[in-house]
């Protein structure tokens, strides 16, 4: 399958996936007004929120799954790329970027997201007590991936030393009247 239209069908599949969520939080939910709670869990019904905890559980453990084969694969493309001493840096740079880029999602996005199924199973809502913690750890995470990122091409990234050179240049502006090639 070409690139391209695997990432057109995952695409079209992440779609219809968030069309059956939007879906399902419509029919099971009658929004009501609740005190002192600014996040969408307080809105919600108790068996969307159930759905919502499973489906978080889920999709979670399985970013935990794909996470541990890439770092598996980032592992196996280092050690090939110190064998043949050929673009080791360059990989070895990609690879601390998406190895720290995955262990920030994973700490602060997908943990998050396996402990709100878990306490949803029990019928407990988390988003009441806490409130809108999981919009601090998507700021959190994207605030870590820029540091990252940063970190771990500082060489790229860090601002150089230039020698600024200016060349000066003189211009002299003659006048001249010339008589039949004669000077006055």
């Amino acid at each position: 399958m070409d690139q391209g239209d695997f990432s057109n069908s995952v695409i079209i599949i992440a779609i219809l996936f968030a069309l059956f969520d939007d879906f399902l939080y419509w029919y099971t939910t009658t929004i009501e007004h609740h005190l002192n709670c600014g996040t969408i869990g307080c809105f919600v019904s108790d068996q969307f929120r159930y759905y919502w905890g499973i489906s978080n559980m889920v999709l979670g453990l399985m970013a935990v799954f794909l996470s541990m084969t890439i770092f598996w694969k980032l592992r196996i493309v280092s050690l090939k790329a110190k064998e043949s001493q050929q673009g080791s840096n360059k990989y070895s740079k990609a690879n601390r970027t998406s190895t720290g880029i995955l262990m920030s999602s994973l700490l602060f996005i997908t943990v998050p997201s396996v402990c709100v199924g878990v306490v949803e199973l029990t019928g407990f809502s988390i988003f009441k007590l806490i409130g809108p913690f999981y919009s601090a750890c998507l700021l959190v995470s994207g605030c870590c991936n820029g540091i990252i990122f940063i970190a771990s091409n500082w060489d790229n990234v860090k601002p150089k030393k230039q020698s600024v050179t200016i060349h000066k240049m003189s211009t002299v502006l003659s006048v001249a009247q010339s008589n039949d090639g004669k000077w006055h």
